[in-house]
């Protein structure tokens, strides 16, 4: 009973690595099987460094594009590159707090 209930939490934890992954380089499935084989910590080591993918923004940055234009009279790549930053460091934000509920919980568990 006390290993299906970890494997339950092992399984969701890496899933909730692989969702953060999905947006990154590594992808869903890299994040995914590599929270698996090692553990989520680690895995969520890799998906911080991971670069984020430039395919998933580009209809995130075009959105955003417009309310830019307004704003501030920026060229494209200074936009481009502010929404980057913006977008980085909100999963970085989530990513440390995914962290710490994870060892919250982890310690308690124990």
């Amino acid at each position: 009973m006390i290993l299906l209930s970890i494997l339950c939490i092992s399984l969701f934890l890496s899933y909730l690595v692989g969702k953060q992954g999905e947006k990154k380089e590594i992808g869903f499935t890299n994040s995914f099987l590599l929270s698996l084989f090692f553990s989520p910590i680690i895995s969520m080591l890799f998906v911080i460094n991971s670069s984020l993918r430039k395919e998933t923004n580009s209809d995130l940055l075009k959105d955003v594009e417009k309310v830019v234009l307004k704003e501030y009279q920026l060229t494209k790549e200074e936009q481009e590159e502010q929404n980057i930053k913006r977008i980085d460091i909100r999963n970085r934000v989530l990513f440390l707090i995914i962290f710490l509920i994870t060892l919250i919980v982890i310690y308690f568990i124990k």
